[in-house]
């Protein structure tokens, strides 16, 4: 499952940030092809791969005394599995995590919980209430993970409401969070490459974004 997921992050930020450096001008077609061919050689396969695991992990709730912890996990699995491509049905699964967490008093849990909805409320259009969440947490009690979560999410919020905005402040914002991320993330993880390789799209240095290994990075994640 891990593996999969790591997939679609590769497949997404291919088809997102490729076809924009395409846009530009600055990459070269065949690249472009080539990246996008190998990546989604086995699309349907994968898919088919997809609604099966949500099938069993759904199943798992039919099973008699799981415990909140377990489910926990199981609705954390079915969130990874529907972020991208149903984020009522994430969102869904979220807030129901926040309940668990917040009954058991972990905050690690609520603050993870609060980092993935508020995400998910930026791609929803759901701004105000991503905002929220994201000024309800204290950085100081983050994990080193957690940072990793918590300026990816203020980077995805900013990113998501400056879409239809032309405005030098809510780019600055999109600078800081993404510089900040960068600052938290392993230098050799297909995380980092990735997005370092956004933020050379965003700034229109496609040749530098091209430099990166997308697929070597997929390979050995």
């Amino acid at each position: 499952m891990r593996v999969m997921n790591k997939l679609i992050k590769v497949i997404l930020f291919l088809i997102v940030g490729m076809v924009q450096a395409f846009a530009w001008g600055g990459l070269r077609g065949d690249t472009l092809a080539k990246e996008l061919d190998e990546a989604v050689l086995n699309r349907s396969f994968y898919l088919q791969q997809r609604e099966q695991r949500i099938t069993q992990l759904k199943d798992m709730f039919l099973l008699s005394k799981i415990s909140l912890w377990q489910e926990y996990e199981i609705n954390h699995q079915l969130y990874e599995e529907f972020k991208k491509i149903q984020q009522d049905s994430a969102i869904y699964y979220i807030k129901r995590n926040m309940e668990i967490a917040s009954f058991m008093k972990d905050t690690a849990r609520i603050y993870t919980s609060r980092l993935r909805l508020a995400t998910l409320y930026a791609f929803s259009g759901m701004y105000h209430e991503s905002e929220s969440l994201l000024r309800s947490i204290d950085r100081e009690l983050l994990s080193k993970e957690q940072k990793q979560d918590f300026y990816e999410a203020y980077y995805s919020f900013f990113s998501y409401y400056s879409t239809n905005l032309d405005s030098f402040e809510y780019r600055k914002q999109l600078d800081l969070y993404k510089d900040s991320l960068l600052s938290v993330l392993d230098t050799a993880s297909y995380r980092y490459k990735i997005n370092l390789a956004q933020k050379y799209l965003a700034h229109g240095q496609a040749r530098s974004a091209e430099k990166v290994p997308l697929l070597a990075i997929y390979s050995s994640a």
